[in-house]
């Protein structure tokens, strides 16, 4: 037997495949992204004293105080946000009982041709400053045609503040007589109240009795009082309207409107 000690043949490698040219390129990427949004977000949030919205912000501070609190070591730390988150409730329940400025009423304008104006006295209710002295007469039905009549405070659209706990607030009628003899009638405040954010409408009614004197123009202050105004009530629209009538049991004639907020 011959023996072959030659070398092996190794069988022949596979060749690799020649990668492209693009293969072995490195690809860069750019991950940022350069977005500059123009946005212009603004809230008609008004915080001022007696408001609900610094009422919420002092409520919120209290409630993190009591909710970081036990977070908090014994002692001086802890008994720091008590006193501090007590404090905050107390300010923000203060706030909301808080009245706004009264604003003032204005002086009204004599009608034209008529005598310099008289202002009657204010009183509760109004009708006690106002009222015809006992035994007058009404008047005869050409004086009650000739009365005219406007309401003079507060202003078309006007806000009228008052107490949380009040059950009226303030308005100025104007009543004209441009005959030569007294006039004595009956006047009609009316309000319908549409209370926000909570309640029910509702419609109220003053009447009173006034005398005018001839070629006289008469301001009457009366505390018109509201129906609606509780103390979860932040404003109240007011439409008011001021009839006349010449007796009882007659028609009201219209004179007068305005539109006011009670807050």
């Amino acid at each position: 037997m011959l023996l072959h000690s030659g070398p092996r043949l190794l069988p022949p490698l596979p060749l690799r495949p020649k990668l492209g040219r693009r293969m072995g390129q490195m690809v860069a990427f750019d991950p940022k992204v350069d977005f500059k949004p123009d946005v212009n977000v603004q809230v008609p949030v008004n915080v001022e004293l007696g408001g609900l919205p610094l009422s919420i912000g002092l409520f919120l501070g209290s409630g993190l105080s009591f909710l970081l609190r036990p977070q908090l070591p014994e002692g001086f730390a802890k008994t720091t946000a008590l006193v501090l988150g007590a404090g905050l409730a107390v300010a923000g329940i203060t706030n909301l009982i808080l009245p706004k400025a009264h604003a003032a009423a204005p002086s009204a304008p004599a009608a034209p041709g008529s005598a310099p104006t008289t202002t009657a006295p204010t009183a509760p209710g109004g009708a006690a400053a106002v009222s015809a002295p006992a035994g007058v007469a009404v008047s005869d039905q050409g004086i009650f045609d000739g009365i005219s009549g406007q309401v003079t405070y507060p202003g078309e659209g006007e806000s009228v503040n008052i107490w949380p706990f009040a059950s009226s607030y303030p308005i100025r009628v104007q009543v004209y007589n441009p005959s030569a003899a007294p006039a004595t009638f009956y006047l009609q405040i009316v309000a319908n109240e549409s209370p926000l954010p909570f309640g029910n409408a509702a419609r109220t009614t003053f009447p009173l009795q006034v005398t005018v004197g001839p070629g006289q123009t008469r301001d009457i202050d009366i505390n018109m009082p509201i129906s609606t105004w509780a103390w979860n009530v932040k404003y109240v629209d007011v439409a008011l309207s001021v009839y006349k009538q010449r007796m009882a049991g007659e028609n009201p004639v219209l004179m007068a409107q305005r539109y006011l907020v009670v807050s």
